[in-house]
C-alpha cells in the first residue's frame, strides 16, 4: 500500500458554526453543550477530572490489567472543539487552547503522554496471573485506545486555534509511541484489547496527523494497521476481509464472543474510511459498505441502533434489547461518512433512524447526564460511575458530538448543489456557490410529516430534497408548485430572492410483528447477565411470546409512565403480536416529548383498541430505578 491516490467526498458538510437546531432537539443540544461544556461545573469538576487522570496516573494501579481514565480528555476536548465551532465560542476557543497547554505540560521529556505510569504496558499479563491478583479474569488493557483520544483531542484543539504548539505535541506523542512500539518489537494488532480492536483504532487520528505533518512515518503506520485487517491466514479480527465475505460478524469466527465489541469496531471503520479517501485503497471502501448491509440485516436492535449491549452477536434475533449510546454514536458514525463519500440516500435514512431514536433515547431530557444502555423497555441504564471516575463516562462525553454531528447532517454540499437532509427545525446560513443563502426549516415533521422550508438565496441555487425510504413518496410544493417525489433526492431549482417549499410525507404508521419470539427460559446466559447490569434492575421483564413494534415516520413508538400509561397495560400479554393490526395515529400535545399521539388499532378481524404513546426517545429518558417505566413493546 505505497501508492496514494487521494479521494473526494461526493458531499461535505458546512461547517457547524452555520447551522442551528432549533426546537426541543435545539434546546436540548444547547442545555447539554452548557452542562457538559461551558457551566462553571463543567469547567471546575467535570474537566478538572480529566486533567488530572495526566497526573495521578492511575490506569495502570494493578499493574496486571489497564483501564482507561486516559480516554476521557479526549473525548471531552473533542466535543469542546465542536461545541465552540457549534457556537461561535470564543470564550471556549481559548479554553480549549488552554486545556491542550496545560496537557502539554504534563508530558514525559520524551513526548509521551499517558495516564499510564509504564507506558510501555500494552497488554494486561498472562491470565493466570491476572486471576491471582483481581480474582477474576481480565484482558484488559487501554493504554493505546487512551493515546488516541488524546491525540485526537490534540488534533481537535490544533485544528480549532492553529496552534502549532498542540501540533507538535500530537506529532511528538505519536513519535514516542511508535519508537517504544519498534523498539520491543510489538504489533499494534496483537496490543491491549478485543483483538488489538481498541488499539487499532488509533487509524483515524494518525491519518489526521499525516495530513497535518506529511510526515512519511506516520503514513507509513496507517499502511501497517490496514495490512493487518486484509491478512491470508485470517488471524482476527481480519476486518476487511470478513466484511467482504458478506458473513454476519458473528459467524466470522468460532470464538468471537468476547472481542465483536461494537463501539471498537465500528471505529476501526471510521479509520477506514479516512484511510480510502487518503490511498484510494478500495477494499476499505467496500468493506465498510459491506459491514453496513450486515449489521442492518443481522444486529439491528429493537431501539433502533446495532449489536445488543456493545457486541455483534446476532442482536436481531432478541425481543429484548439493550444498546450502548456510544455505539449509536459511532453507527450514525459510520452513515454519515458513507454518506459523504458515496451520497446513497440509504446511509441518511439509517442516520435519522438511529439518531432520533436510540442515540436521543440516551440523553437525560434536562441536558445533564446520559445513559449508558438504551433498552427496550423498563428503564434505561444510567451512566454510572466508571474507571474510578466520577464525573466522567465513556457515553456521556460522546453525546454533545453525536449531536452537532447530527446538526451537521442537516444541509450539506457537493460543490454545486444543496442537499436538505434532515427536516427537524434548523435554520443554516453560508456563503455558496458565489452568492449568500439563508435557509430554514419548521413545521410538524415527526407528528404530521409537515415541513416548511424558507430559502433566501443571492444566487438561483439547485437544492436536493432527501425523500426518505419510509415515505414512499411525499408531495412537494415549490413557491405554490405542486409535485409529486418519490424516494431518494428531489431536485428543485431555486431562483434568486425569497422561496418557499412545502413537503408532505406520509407517516405510513405501521404495526411491525417481531417474527422471533421473546423466550425468557432460553435467553443466553451473557446476553441476560448484560440485559440486567446496573441498578435496579430486579423487576425489569423479559418478555415471552410474540410482540410488535409501532412505528411512523422515523419514529419508533412506545407507551410510558411519562405520558400516563400504566403498568397493566404496558406489560400484559401482547395484543399486537397476534393476527393483522392497522394503526392510525393521531397527534396529540403531551409535555416533555418530542412526538406524542393517539394511537388507534383495528384488526382483520375487527378487535379495536387505542391508548396514548409518544416518540420513544422521550418514553424513559430520565434517571429512574422504576423497571416497569415504558415499553415500546405491543
Amino acid at each position: 500500500m505505497d501508492s496514494i491516490h487521494e479521494i473526494a467526498d461526493y458531499c461535505s458538510p458546512f461547517q457547524s458554526e452555520n447551522i442551528a437546531l432549533n426546537g426541543p432537539i435545539g434546546k436540548l443540544t444547547d442545555d447539554l453543550i452548557y452542562h457538559r461544556v461551558n457551566s462553571p461545573e463543567a469547567r471546575d469538576i467535570v474537566y478538572r477530572e480529566t486533567i488530572e487522570a495526566f497526573r495521578n496516573k492511575l490506569d495502570d494501579t494493578k499493574k496486571v490489567i489497564g483501564i482507561w481514565q486516559g480516554e476521557y480528555w479526549g473525548k471531552w476536548v473533542i466535543s469542546a472543539v465542536r461545541a465552540a465551532r457549534y457556537q461561535k465560542n470564543a470564550e471556549l476557543k481559548s479554553f480549549v487552547r488552554s486545556a491542550a497547554y496545560e496537557l502539554i505540560s504534563l508530558r514525559d521529556p520524551d513526548g509521551c503522554i499517558s495516564t499510564y505510569r509504564n507506558p510501555a504496558m500494552f497488554n494486561a499479563a498472562p491470565e493466570v496471573e491476572v486471576e491471582k491478583a483481581i480474582g477474576t479474569p481480565s484482558d484488559w488493557c487501554w493504554n493505546i485506545w487512551c493515546r488516541k483520544y488524546t491525540l485526537w483531542g490534540l488534533l481537535e484543539a490544533w485544528e480549532l486555534t492553529q496552534d502549532r504548539h498542540i501540533l507538535e505535541a500530537a506529532e511528538k506523542l505519536t513519535d514516542q509511541l511508535l519508537d517504544t512500539l519498534e523498539k520491543d518489537g510489538t504489533d499494534i494488532h496483537d496490543t491491549g484489547t478485543f483483538k488489538g480492536l481498541a488499539s487499532c483504532s488509533i487509524l483515524k487520528p494518525v491519518i489526521i496527523l499525516y495530513r497535518a505533518t506529511g510526515k512519511e512515518r506516520f503514513r507509513k503506520f496507517a499502511d501497517f494497521i490496514v495490512a493487518g485487517w486484509e491478512r491470508e491466514d485470517g488471524k482476527a479480527p481480519n476486518l476487511i476481509a470478513n466484511a467482504l465475505s458478506g458473513k454476519p460478524v458473528h459467524e466470522w469466527y468460532p470464538d468471537i464472543k468476547p472481542w465483536a465489541k461494537t463501539y471498537e469496531m465500528l471505529s476501526c471503520f471510521d479509520g477506514l474510511l479516512d484511510y480510502y479517501r487518503l490511498t484510494g485503497h478500495e477494499n476499505s471502501l467496500k468493506a465498510a459498505e459491506s459491514l453496513y448491509w450486515i449489521l442492518l440485516e443481522h444486529e439491528t436492535n429493537r431501539p433502533g441502533c446495532v449489536g445488543f449491549n456493545d457486541q455483534f452477536l446476532h442482536a436481531g434475533i432478541f425481543l429484548d434489547s439493550i444498546t450502548e449510546p456510544c455505539d449509536a454514536i459511532h453507527w450514525m458514525r459510520l452513515c454519515f461518512e458513507l454518506f459523504k463519500l458515496t451520497g446513497k440516500v440509504c446511509y441518511m435514512d439509517t442516520f435519522e433512524h438511529t439518531f432520533l431514536n436510540a442515540f436521543l433515547a440516551g440523553i437525560f431530557r434536562d441536558g445533564t447526564w446520559g445513559m449508558r444502555g438504551v433498552r427496550s423497555s423498563g428503564h434505561h441504564m444510567t451512566a454510572p460511575e466508571q474507571a474510578m471516575m466520577h464525573y466522567n463516562h465513556c457515553c456521556v462525553n460522546n453525546l454533545p458530538r453525536g449531536l452537532i454531528n447530527a446538526a451537521e447532517s442537516c444541509l450539506m454540499h457537493t460543490g454545486r448543489e444543496l442537499l436538505l437532509n434532515q427536516y427537524i427545525p434548523f435554520s443554516a446560513e453560508s456563503d455558496f456557490a458565489d452568492g449568500h443563502f439563508r435557509i430554514s426549516v419548521s413545521g410538524e415533521y415527526l407528528t404530521e410529516g409537515c415541513v416548511q422550508v424558507r430559502a433566501d438565496n443571492e444566487k438561483p441555487l439547485k437544492l436536493k430534497l432527501r425523500i426518505p425510504a419510509w415515505s414512499g413518496s411525499a408531495r412537494v410544493a415549490v413557491n405554490g408548485r405542486e409535485h409529486t417525489a418519490v424516494p431518494g433526492y428531489d431536485e428543485v431549482e431555486l431562483s434568486a430572492g425569497s422561496n418557499r417549499i412545502d413537503l408532505k410525507f406520509d407517516l405510513h404508521p405501521q404495526v411491525i410483528r417481531f417474527p422471533y419470539p421473546g423466550d425468557p427460559d432460553n435467553f443466553p446466559a451473557w446476553q441476560r447477565r448484560r440485559y440486567y447490569e446496573g441498578k435496579d434492575t430486579e423487576g425489569l421483564v423479559l418478555h415471552r411470546g410474540y410482540y410488535a413494534t409501532v412505528a411512523a415516520g422515523p419514529l419508533l413508538l412506545s407507551r410510558s409512565k411519562l405520558i400516563g400509561s400504566t403498568e397493566e397495560e404496558m406489560f400484559a400479554p401482547s395484543v399486537l403480536g397476534n393476527g393483522s393490526w392497522k394503526c392510525r395515529l393521531v397527534p396529540e400535545k403531551m409535555p416533555g416529548v418530542f412526538a406524542g399521539f393517539k394511537a388507534e388499532f383495528t384488526s382483520d378481524a375487527g378487535e379495536t383498541f387505542s391508548c396514548g404513546v409518544c416518540d420513544f426517545a422521550s418514553a424513559g429518558n430520565i434517571d429512574s430505578a422504576d423497571p416497569k417505566l415504558f415499553s415500546m413493546f405491543f
